[in-house]
């Protein structure tokens, strides 16, 4: 069993960091670099277009791998677009698994992922006309919107009051965190660096293929750092790098939850072969039955396995409709981050619609597109 755990915890330590952790710097930055040379109203007032945030989100969703879905988790948590946007981006995305169905059928995949984003939409729109539809940080206190204002913070999760007092430098220099704060904000932007150097190929070959291991390691231990920095807020408002230190401290604790929901899922499907599941499974109606169900699993790998399946002819159209619209890839996990309770009922709902659907399929189009 320790075989299996460690290697579970390193996997979701480099998926965290490599996979996870640098799309939602991405995000922030892309965010964040918007409302700087943009006129955020210009975004303000297409999400407030009646059912504008679902489009956004589908959109968003839409874009292949997570990257997408995660901007849209960000502008939630940013109050840009509501929870029917969010569930909208999560029941259109197909996380990492569109890229190998893209590459299987393009047709396929076009048609695929079209439908899933009008389900998206509509969903959406759904929830918004009937649902909850403000978003994450707007019951938050005045001090956490203040903080989110100057620092660009996702959501309620990584914010925190420290009270009515406007922070001084000399606060700031007085902290027992001064030094745990510089030190973790430094190695927290080395490892972006190295992160992003181990992406684009240019990591020194002589560190060999360990360098995601070491990155992602320095990246996840500085988050954590980062998080158990006192009174960081405190800190970062009183002038102490305020533009990168906003970053860490927004990105650091949806990066932990990433991390431990990513070992939680590692260890939960270990040694389960999903193909065996699914030939058991059969097809027909208990095809996107399976699908939808499997769909509730965090993560993009089970999904694209299930990509493959298909492709192979082990699964069904309709139980890989039902699959597409029911997996929310990795942008689950901040959203875990932002709002945890919204973040498992958007799951709910999205494992319903990909069932209903993937039913609705089986009877309309049980073949699927073709060419």
């Amino acid at each position: 069993m320790i075989g299996p755990l460690t290697e579970a915890v390193v996997t979701a330590v480099v998926e965290g960091w490599m996979a996870v952790g640098l799309f939602i710097v991405g995000s922030v930055a892309l965010v964040r670099g918007a409302a700087l040379f943009t006129d955020t109203r210009v975004l303000q007032r297409f999400t407030d277009v009646r059912h504008g945030g679902p489009v956004v989100g589908a959109l968003l969703g839409l874009v292949p791998g997570c990257g997408g879905a995660v901007v849209a988790v960000t502008l939630y948590g940013r109050d840009r677009i509501g929870f029917g946007g969010v569930v909208a981006a999560l029941t259109a995305t197909a996380g990492d698994a569109a890229f190998l169905l893209l590459s299987v059928s393009f047709h396929t995949a076009v048609v695929t992922y079209v439908f899933t984003g009008v389900v998206g939409i509509l969903a959406g729109v759904v929830i918004e006309q009937f649902g909850a539809t403000r978003a994450a940080g707007v019951n938050s206190s005045p001090e956490e919107q203040s903080a989110c204002a100057d620092g660009g913070c996702v959501g309620r999760a990584s914010t925190a009051a420290d009270g009515d007092r406007e922070p001084t430098a000399v606060d700031a220099e007085r902290s027992s965190g001064a030094i745990l704060w510089t030190v973790a904000t430094v190695s927290w932007w080395l490892a972006v660096a190295g992160g992003l150097a181990v992406s684009v190929g240019v990591w020194p070959t002589e560190v060999g293929a360990g360098g995601s291991r070491l990155v992602a390691g320095v990246g996840v231990a500085a988050s954590l750092a980062v998080v158990a920095t006192p009174d960081r807020w405190r800190v970062l408002r009183a002038g102490v790098a305020r533009l990168p230190g906003a970053t860490a401290v927004t990105v650091s604790p949806i990066v932990l939850w990433v991390v431990a929901a990513l070992a939680v899922t590692e260890l939960a499907v270990w040694g389960v072969s999903v193909g065996e599941v699914a030939v058991t499974a059969g097809s027909g109606a208990v095809g996107p039955v399976f699908g939808g169900l499997l769909g509730a699993i965090p993560g993009c790998g089970v999904h694209v396995g299930f990509v493959g399946l298909y492709a192979d002819g082990g699964v069904s159209w309709p139980a890989l409709v039902a699959n597409t619209i029911s997996q929310d890839g990795d942008a689950l996990f901040p959203l875990l981050a932002v709002d945890r309770r919204r973040a498992l009922t958007a799951t709910v709902y999205t494992a319903l619609a990909g069932v209903a659907v993937g039913l609705l399929t089986v009877v309309v189009a049980p073949g699927g597109p073709t060419a």
